[in-house]
């Protein structure tokens, strides 16, 4: 089996590190996993309760965004597949397996994105949003080759990621999308819609599910349109 690599940037994430690195851990892939937590030089405990949850951490510093959080944490990875998680998330049990399946059966795919769903329960608009937005949203966009990829949910071929420069530190918002546009030339975006994380809903409950899905479908279709991306995004989801 094959050499995973995830990388969780975070920031002040100390309530839900450890939950984060445990899915992980627990996955039913059997292949060989490493979990990197880069930080951004977290003022709490997140960095102690990542090393003795088993993850490498780096404390990579304070950077523009979550892409340029990633990029650096992503330089110290050696797996063949590159998977990024958020912190305040949880994968599935099959998640790692999902993405590999989905590699391993077309290597045409260079990249793509998983399902998302409400980490907390009794979230039903949330719920509704992620079945009836996000996931068509995901798959039509990398049908029609303007792939809307979400970092909370993203793996790449390592070997392309590195050829195409990895992520764009330079954009706060619509980095993965800005990636996974510049990994599309060497192959397909594909959608693993059985790869599932679960996800916080803080910034969407804090935006409102319409603003929040209104922002980035403007800022993605600005991007590839314009070539500009959105640069007003609190770091830290509240």
């Amino acid at each position: 089996m094959v050499k995973v690599s995830v990388v969780i940037p975070t920031l002040n994430e100390e309530e839900n590190i450890i939950k984060a690195i445990k899915s992980i851990k627990e996955q039913s892939y059997v292949g060989d996993v490493e979990i990197i937590v880069a930080d951004s030089d977290s003022k709490d405990k997140t960095r102690d309760f990542a090393v003795k949850s088993g993850a490498v951490v780096y404390n990579v510093g304070r950077g523009k965004g979550a892409g340029d959080t990633r990029k650096r944490g992503a330089v110290n990875a050696s797996g063949k597949y590159l998977l990024f998680m958020d912190a305040d998330s949880i994968g599935h049990k099959d998640w790692i397996k999902e993405f590999v399946q989905m590699f391993e059966t077309d290597s045409k795919i260079v990249a793509g994105s998983g399902k998302i769903y409400p980490l907390e329960k009794d979230v039903k608009l949330e719920k509704m949003y992620c079945d009836y937005l996000l996931d068509p949203i995901a798959n039509t966009t990398s049908k029609l080759k303007i792939p809307m990829v979400y970092g909370i949910n993203f793996g790449v071929r390592k070997d392309i990621y590195d050829e195409v420069g990895g992520f764009n530190t330079t954009l706060v918002t619509c980095e993965d999308t800005d990636l996974a546009a510049r990994m599309q030339k060497h192959g397909k975006i594909g959608y693993a819609s059985k790869a599932v994380v679960y996800t916080s809903m803080r910034r969407v409950k804090d935006m409102g599910s319409l603003t929040y899905a209104w922002f980035h479908l403007c800022n993605h279709f600005r991007f590839y349109c314009l070539g500009k991306s959105s640069n007003d995004y609190d770091p830290v989801r509240k």
